[in-house]
């Protein structure tokens, strides 16, 4: 049997406990104008509690990739009509039609959707 990479079905040296109290908990440290990667499709698989945590929390300048913007009033479209987003990096514009809206008329060069943009983006964030 191959070795496996580290970590992998093994325990961990050294233990963290990164389970949180709260949502709130979970957010409290992203800055302003942080980078994040956030993980679903359309409304399918999202993050919603930490999304509406970030929302309450009131950080903005936030650079979004993402495959889109979830659809107005729900999802990363919650923190968009806000106007917490900067920018968003993602492959789908989908059924935001606030997005939709930014990305046509190229706001401040909100989204981009080309396939090589998304990965230089996911790169600078991890």
């Amino acid at each position: 049997m191959p070795d496996r990479p580290s970590g992998i079905g093994r325990k961990a040296r050294n233990n963290v406990d990164k389970v949180m109290a709260s949502a709130a908990d979970a957010v409290a440290d992203i800055p302003e104008g942080a980078s994040l990667a956030v993980g679903g499709f359309g409304l399918c698989g999202i993050p919603t509690v930490l999304i509406d945590a970030l929302h309450a929390q009131g950080v903005g300048g936030l650079r979004v990739v993402s495959n889109n913007c979830g659809v107005d009033g729900q999802g990363l479209g919650v923190l968009l009509t806000a106007g917490r987003i900067a920018r968003v990096t993602g492959s789908y514009v989908g059924e935001n039609k606030e997005f939709a809206r930014l990305v046509t008329n190229d706001a401040q060069g909100m989204g981009d959707t080309r396939a090589l943009d998304i990965l230089n983006a996911l790169h600078r964030i991890v």
